[in-house]
């Protein structure tokens, strides 16, 4: 299986450990199926690495497209995106 980067922490892991994310219709959504086109962008299934490429500064080259503010709307309020865990809890497997 290929290895990954979480764009949140760094850390390196395999691509099915991680959650995707995609550029769909123009807003960052969760792809834990890992079947939308284009380019995406891996996270740990933790909260605090869904919180840390939310608000961090290189989420510009994520999907190396300039996106706006608007692109990651609702991000942080997504189901998928709440479900994580948080620090110190252990990843939940889709």
């Amino acid at each position: 299986m290929p290895v990954r980067t979480c764009a949140g922490c760094g850390a390196k892991a395999p691509q099915g450990e991680l959650l995707r994310l995609a550029l769909v219709r123009g807003l960052v959504s969760p792809d834990p199926d890992r079947r939308q086109p284009g380019r995406g962008a891996y996270i740990c299934r933790r909260g605090e690495c869904a919180v840390r490429v939310r608000r961090g500064r290189g989420k510009a080259r994520l999907f190396k497209v300039s996106l706006g503010e608007g692109a990651w709307a609702g991000f942080l309020e997504n189901p998928e995106i709440r479900s994580l865990p948080a620090c110190g809890e252990e990843p939940r497997r889709s």
